[in-house]
């Protein structure tokens, strides 16, 4: 598990685990905002993970050597990790909200 967040990025993972924090924190104190903050999260990793191609896209153009595939499958893999981290915290936010509905 550890590994998969060094893999991601540091502050991009951290950025995400925030938001799992805070989704658990809503699930306790304010409920109204589980489902904001799932959808939420998703957006964020979407958006990281579109930062991350970028930048694996600006590394390539630059070296244009032999390693230039390995650059573009790190990023392409740092991309996927945070996009499934994102889609998890998503899958909880998701739960928590038909707990609630289940139990109204």
């Amino acid at each position: 598990m550890l590994n998969f967040l060094i893999q991601g990025g540091i502050i991009q993972m951290a950025v995400l685990t925030i938001c799992l924090a805070a989704l658990i924190i809503a699930r306790f104190k304010a409920k109204t905002l589980v489902k904001y903050i799932g959808i939420g999260s998703l957006v964020i990793s979407v958006f990281l993970a579109m930062c991350a191609l970028i930048s694996a896209s600006a590394a390539i153009c630059e070296l244009e050597t032999a390693s230039a595939p390995a650059i573009a499958w790190s990023g392409v893999e740092t991309a996927c990790i945070d996009v499934a981290y994102g889609l998890v915290i998503y899958f909880i936010s998701l739960i928590f909200r038909a707990h609630f509905k289940s139990h109204k």
